[in-house]
């Protein structure tokens, strides 16, 4: 069975990529406000749909650890997250 594991965890690699990337082009599509994770999902709904908030926070932890977003206020309880500098 390791070869379906291996399978799963490049597919999540892939999939995370894809994450990732429609997150970070949520926050480029909102340079001058900091998004909530539901915002964000929201924005790029046709990417994240079904995404879970635990899942989208930790994918966002890893844009913030690589210098990418950085967190912002908290709002309503819930933290926001928006991109570090300016797309190009």
């Amino acid at each position: 069975g390791n070869i379906m594991a291996y399978q799963k965890s490049k597919y999540n690699v892939i999939l995370n990529g894809e994450i990732s990337t429609a997150a970070f082009e949520a926050l480029l599509d909102n340079p001058d406000k900091s998004l909530t994770i539901d915002e964000i999902i929201n924005a790029k709904s046709f990417v994240l749909n079904g995404i879970s908030n635990q899942k989208m926070a930790k994918i966002l932890n890893d844009l913030v650890a690589k210098g990418m977003v950085e967190k912002g206020e908290i709002r309503n309880r819930k933290i926001t997250y928006k991109a570090v500098g300016r797309a190009i």
